[in-house]
């Protein structure tokens, strides 16, 4: 992504940006739902793992990807919110 968080004219259009980064397609952001719920399901009786189909598997395996992502967009943001706060302007991100 070619675009400075240093900025303090950021804009709802970043947020968007990175978001559309995050999840390129619509159904990313469902699965990684799915997976965060099924992940508790998982925590709670460990035993269900071997009942899983592939694709529930697939969506699991997705989701560390996905959370290096967000760490990622996370520490973008506090970025972008200390330079905001920097500049005198409301933080982005709350």
């Amino acid at each position: 992504m070619q675009q400075s968080f240093k900025n303090a004219s950021t804009t709802n259009a970043d947020e968007e940006d990175l978001l559309a980064e995050l999840f390129p397609q619509p159904s990313d952001f469902e699965n990684f739902n799915q997976g965060a719920e099924l992940i508790t399901q998982l925590i709670a009786d460990p035993t269900k793992l071997n009942d899983l189909p592939p694709d529930m598997l697939q969506i699991i395996a997705d989701m560390g990807q996905a959370s290096e992502e967000i760490d990622r967009f996370l520490d973008e943001c506090a970025v972008m919110n200390a330079s905001r706060d920097a500049a005198g302007c409301s933080p982005v991100f709350h």
